[in-house]
């Protein structure tokens, strides 16, 4: 009997026993190197007046009752609770409560501060990323809206235009995809812009190439599609320079043209980008300057200016690369060019609201569970 009391002393657990009042019958020795408590001191119901912390006497007693009533199904129980300590903090045991042949309860404690400590650390440590997720989040969404500021809206199209649509759907929240639309009394300009990347430093840098254009096109009054691309591709790349030195090799793929309001033509060059024109069923795809805008600085990129005569009822299409680079299907490979030009002739008999919900609804029939692989954005726009 020393022996088990000596055991009883030493161990780095607390041992209770309880009767079916959840009176103390038993505190082992062990809660004086513990808790700094006599034992004999906590007999009865002084154990609840001693080592309760933030919790109502009766609350907790029932709660162990309720547990001595779990232990006679299931075997006993595991709770979680503070313990006050004789020097007036407090620490952290699992106890684990059993009942036993004679009717008693045993409840033996582990302390589990240095667990709850690193798991407070923790919970601190998680809410502090969720709060800077939150904030990173909420800057995120008020970039959204003033990008959404310097998109035209699609109905500003139809100012011109008998029929148009826009089709924009950002890979994230904001996007490197935008598209242009400006008209004066003399004339009209149009554009179809894919950024370097997607997301924010995509969004960043259609803040910038959007600024530029504006610039370009609204304050110095340029409007002849070649010489806007070819200040375009100067002032961007001086935009991305320090010192003198180009810093940021990054840069625009764009489609951009210009209708002249006392003409039939249809001016364009195009920075890296195609314009698809349809007339009749027929599917023509015309191509410009294989320069983009930006990235690298060259004196052989000339963005030379090209003439289309137009007729009513032709169709012109500008897009990114985000609708024809899309993965899905039966193989997981990209929709590509070719698919979409065969859908706009296919449905070139339509106006140009149902066209672009069947883009959509092909785009992500296509896609299916697979992840948006850039930025997407299709111009549509009939004379």
């Amino acid at each position: 009997m020393k022996n088990i009391l000596t055991i009883l002393e030493q161990i780095n657990n607390i041992v209770l026993v309880l009767n079916a009042d959840s009176e103390v019958l038993y505190v082992s020795p062990s809660v004086k190197k513990i808790l700094g408590f006599e034992a004999r001191d906590l007999m009865g119901n002084v154990w609840w007046e001693k080592t309760l912390v933030d919790t109502v006497e009766s609350e907790l007693k029932l709660s162990v009752g309720s547990s001595i009533l779990a232990t006679k199904s299931h075997g006993g129980v595991q709770t979680e609770r503070k313990v006050k300590t004789s020097y007036g903090s407090y620490k952290w045991f699992l106890w684990n409560t059993t009942l036993s042949t004679d009717g008693t309860i045993i409840s033996i404690g582990t302390d589990i501060s240095d667990k709850k400590k690193i798991e407070f650390a923790l919970a601190q440590k998680n809410m502090a990323i969720v709060e800077k997720n939150e904030e990173i989040s909420d800057s995120i969404n008020y970039a959204k809206r003033l990008q959404q500021v310097i998109l035209p809206s699609e109905s500003k199209y139809s100012n011109y235009f008998s029929d148009a649509f826009i089709l924009y759907k950002p890979k994230d929240v904001v996007s490197g995809d935008f598209h242009w639309y400006y008209e004066t009394d003399e004339v009209v300009t149009i554009a179809s812009v894919d950024c370097t990347g997607h997301g924010v430093p995509g969004a960043l840098l259609s803040i910038v190439g959007n600024s530029l254009l504006r610039n370009i096109i609204i304050k110095e009054g340029v409007t002849n599609p070649g010489e806007v691309l070819q200040r375009l591709d100067f002032e961007f790349l001086l935009s991305m320079s320090k010192d003198g030195k180009l810093v940021a090799r990054d840069g625009m793929d764009l489609a951009f043209i210009t209708l002249y309001k006392n003409t039939t033509e249809l001016h364009f060059p195009v920075a890296f980008m195609p314009l698809i024109h349809i007339r009749n069923g027929e599917l023509k795809e015309h191509f410009g300057s294989r320069f983009p805008s930006g990235f690298y600085e060259d004196d052989r990129k000339k963005f030379d200016n090209n003439i289309i005569p137009i007729e009513k009822g032709d169709r012109f299409y500008m897009f990114t690369d985000g609708y024809p680079d899309q993965f899905g299907g039966p193989n997981n490979k990209k929709l590509k060019k070719g698919q979409l030009k065969e859908m706009l002739v296919n449905s070139s008999g339509t106006n140009l609201a149902e066209q672009k919900d069947l883009l959509k609804y092909y785009f992500q029939t296509w896609r299916q569970s697979e992840p948006q692989t850039d930025d997407v954005l299709v111009v549509g726009f009939e004379y």
